[in-house]
């Protein structure tokens, strides 16, 4: 009996300390994406707008991130019930928290390059190479950090490379649908400063598909001159 009540306090006491440590890296990546997008935002510079759009992204930053992540959770979740890996959830939420920190910081980071290159006077374009860069940056940290974390799990049972490979599958997929209905996230000057666009409800995959089908599409004008 007080072996079972041992048993039953350390259980208690490791689901208490879970949680400690799940609220610890959630208040982490909110606050590293929430200093990152303050610059991220400030292409404008402290003007009104300006102000107001460095505001806005440190919002939508933080909430990109975290919707994305509760997204592909669930389903990895499900299917990690269903191959039998339930008592491993606890390590599974770790490794994927962990690697969202570790992108968070690393964002946070690059961050102050991002600053200086707006102060630089770059372009709207060079401004968006120079995000896509910091995003890529900080998204290869975090697969390293994931890899790491999932190590272990796949020593003890193989199928954990099954939510690896889903979650590797699922996070890019969902993560720039997201990022496409949070736009914009640079300023751009003389533009309104929106928190969203109006065509935020769109499907960003559907969008770039008629964007590329747009510009592939012969001129008919062009032709017909070619011709005579």
């Amino acid at each position: 009996m007080l072996s079972t009540l041992h048993v039953a306090l350390t259980a208690d006491d490791a689901a208490s300390q879970h949680g400690r440590d799940v609220a610890r890296e959630v208040g982490m990546i909110l606050a590293l994406t929430a200093g990152a997008g303050l610059i991220i935002g400030s292409r404008q510079g402290f003007t009104a707008d300006g102000i107001t759009q460095s505001l806005f992204v440190a919002i939508k930053l933080p909430l990109l991130l975290l919707a994305a992540s509760a997204m592909c959770m669930t389903p990895c979740l499900v299917i990690q019930a269903c191959v039998g890996l339930g008592r491993t959830r606890r390590d599974l939420l770790r490794a994927i928290l962990r690697a969202q920190v570790a992108f968070s910081a690393s964002l946070a980071a690059l961050s102050p390059l991002i600053g200086l290159a707006y102060a630089s006077g770059l372009s709207y374009i060079g401004a968006h190479a120079v995000n896509v860069a910091a995003f890529a940056g900080a998204t290869l940290a975090a697969q390293v950090v994931l890899a790491r974390g999932f190590r272990p799990l796949c020593r003890a049972a193989p199928l954990h490379r099954l939510l690896l490979a889903t979650w590797m599958a699922l996070y890019p997929f969902v993560g720039i649908q997201c990022g496409w209905m949070l736009r914009p996230f640079i300023g751009q000057h003389g533009a309104e400063v929106v928190f969203l666009r109006p065509e935020a409800l769109t499907n960003a995959y559907v969008a770039t598909w008629r964007l590329a089908a747009r510009a592939t599409r012969s001129d008919p004008d062009s032709s017909q001159r070619r011709e005579r």
